[in-house]
């Protein structure tokens, strides 16, 4: 035998001593697996056992095993932490410190937990294995509006190198979302001038084509800002 039948052998017998032990109450038996580590072993134990229902099973990080795990009642949860969000806050956060002085008060920027408890489209869980590939569309200055860009574009491709051995989701042009702010200012309020320039900064480093952030120009204007 391996190395995975040996842990596979030594996780049947914890989980079935668990289960004894436990065999006097109504309690049930708690798994926490640390990604995709041993769920091989601990999936197949689960199986040998019966599949017992009072063993519940929880993840860290989104996996094709979580997927699997939910579809068929292996696992009861998982916990995403946003991987891909703390590669991009780290760096949008640092260049604003860096370029404005500016940071919330609090310093904390959680991006989880978040628990799972349906298995993603097999769309959503291509595109996070090859990390939300967004295009690397080119400057245009100012003139986005009018450069090609997209997957179906020659010679454009996702920004950085692909995590797997290859990679088949196309890269998402940002820049055609349109976005629009809507808020309660006035020109003459010195306050919404400061967040519409932090607005359009955003707006300037996605280039996003479509990106409109009016204030009112005075006190009785008929309609909302866009």
């Amino acid at each position: 035998s391996g190395p995975t039948d040996v842990r596979q052998a030594a996780i049947q017998s914890y989980l079935l001593h668990a289960l004894e032990a436990l065999n006097s109450t109504d309690a049930g038996l708690a798994v926490l697996l640390l990604g995709e580590r041993n769920y091989v072993e601990t999936r197949q134990a689960w199986i040998n056992l019966g599949q017992p229902s009072s063993i519940r099973v929880g993840f860290f990080d989104l996996s094709t095993a979580l997927d699997e795990g939910l579809s068929d009642g292996f696992a009861a949860f998982g916990i995403d932490q946003g991987a891909w969000i703390q590669g991009y806050l780290s760096v949008t956060l640092a260049t604003l410190y860096v370029s404005t002085g500016q940071l919330m008060p609090t310093k904390l920027y959680p991006t989880g937990p978040r628990y799972v408890t349906t298995a993603r489209s097999e769309e959503e869980a291509l595109r996070h294995a090859e990390g939300a590939p967004i295009c690397n569309c080119p400057l245009a200055g100012g003139n986005e509006a009018a450069v090609e860009c997209g997957p179906d574009i020659a010679g454009i491709e996702a920004i950085g190198d692909c995590p797997l051995d290859s990679c088949n989701s196309p890269c998402m042009d940002i820049r055609k979302f349109a976005v629009q702010g809507v808020t309660d200012g006035l020109e003459t309020n010195d306050f919404w001038f400061k967040v519409k320039a932090g607005a359009e900064q955003a707006a300037n480093d996605l280039r996003l084509v479509t990106h409109n952030y009016n204030l009112y120009k005075h006190a009785s204007a008929d309609s909302a800002d866009s």
